[in-house]
């Protein structure tokens, strides 16, 4: 997978993604502000919905090793929670803990759904955002 920064809103690329009929391939991953996000999918998906941004949007490809919170990352999900709740039981938290992709409310070693609070599916928002 790949990873494209987008000097755009998130309307404007969400309606990008769809315009070019990709969104099962590729979506928008990261909101960074109002006129900043990233486009993560399959190479050739964000391609054909960077081609659907208004003439003249800034894009730079973010250097990347995969397709963070991208359709790409459903398949290693199942995984990927199995292994964070086996680490979760093995070697629970002594302390509260803050989720700093996500910036969520504290949370406690307690906690059932440890897993699934920073999803790698689902789009992240910037402290800026």
């Amino acid at each position: 997978g790949a990873m494209m920064s987008v000097r755009a809103s998130p309307e404007a690329a969400r309606r990008a993604v769809h315009e070019a009929g990709v969104a099962g391939r590729a979506a928008v991953a990261c909101l960074n502000g109002p006129t900043s996000v990233v486009i993560s999918g399959e190479w050739a998906a964000i391609s054909a919905a960077v081609k659907r941004l208004p003439p003249g949007t800034k894009v730079t490809r973010v250097a990347a090793t995969h397709a963070d919170h991208s359709p790409a990352m459903a398949q290693l999900a199942p995984a990927l929670a199995a292994r964070a709740a086996e680490l979760y039981r093995r070697h629970r938290p002594r302390l509260a803990e803050l989720c700093p992709v996500r910036r969520l409310p504290e949370i406690t070693r307690d906690h059932p759904r440890l897993p699934e609070l920073c999803p790698a599916r689902r789009p992240t928002r910037t402290r800026s955002a």
